[in-house]
């Protein structure tokens, strides 16, 4: 495979104008792919479609940009802050998500296969058919989240809090779910787990802190 050369972008984040002139040619010449743009300030930048891989977005500012579509292949958004963003349809496959903040984004069919999200903030996020084919999720805080349709085959969700959170179809398939909060969540329609007592013992693992209706069964 070939290797993604880094390169070293700064912006002048006191002229917003010029920023999103810049960001529009560097994305239209996909100039994005293995930037270095640790810690930039790219609220409300347009980057549907871009070609991020490889880059580094370490603990940078994403607060409403549009990323929808966006190839971010192996890109590092640890700590990044992604609050309301739109990711539909991106692909987050093998990025590091950890102990960023994705609370209230929309990340409708995207794609975080084997991706690391650890200690991620997704509170309020909306998952709608995302894939999450064996993702790391431990510890990570998806309170009141949508994955309506979600593929969450293999994910480790050990001590995850999924409080409220909406499952209705899910493919839960060889999940890890240990420790997990799990109380106010909606799991009846989720696959692979019709059978409360299976899924209390065998499927979800234990300690686990199960929704009300599902307490003694």
């Amino acid at each position: 495979m070939k290797e993604v050369k880094k390169m070293k972008i700064t912006f002048d984040i006191n002229n917003k104008k010029e920023l999103k002139k810049l960001i529009k040619v560097l994305v239209k010449n996909g100039k994005f792919r293995g930037a270095d743009l640790r810690e930039a300030d790219l609220c409300g930048a347009t980057l549907d479609q871009a070609d991020l891989s490889g880059a580094s977005l370490h603990e940078a500012n994403l607060t409403d940009a549009d990323l929808s579509q966006a190839l971010l292949f192996d890109t590092d958004l640890h700590g990044a802050i992604l609050n309301g963003a739109d990711l539909y349809g991106a692909s987050l496959t093998e990025a590091n998500l950890d102990e960023a903040d994705f609370s209230k984004a929309s990340l409708r069919k995207a794609e975080f296969n084997s991706a690391q999200l650890t200690s991620a903030d997704f509170r309020d996020a909306v998952f709608h058919c995302a894939r999450f084919d064996k993702a790391d999720l431990r510890t990570a805080d998806l309170t009141g989240a949508d994955l309506r349709g979600a593929d969450l085959t293999g994910v480790n969700l050990t001590e995850a809090n999924l409080g409220s959170a909406r499952l209705d179809k899910a493919d839960l398939r060889n999940s890890k779910f240990e420790g997990a909060d799990l109380r106010g969540s909606d799991i009846n329609d989720a696959l692979q787990v019709e059978a409360h007592r299976a899924t209390r013992t065998v499927r979800l693992g234990l300690p686990l802190v199960l929704p009300a209706h599902l307490e003694g069964v």
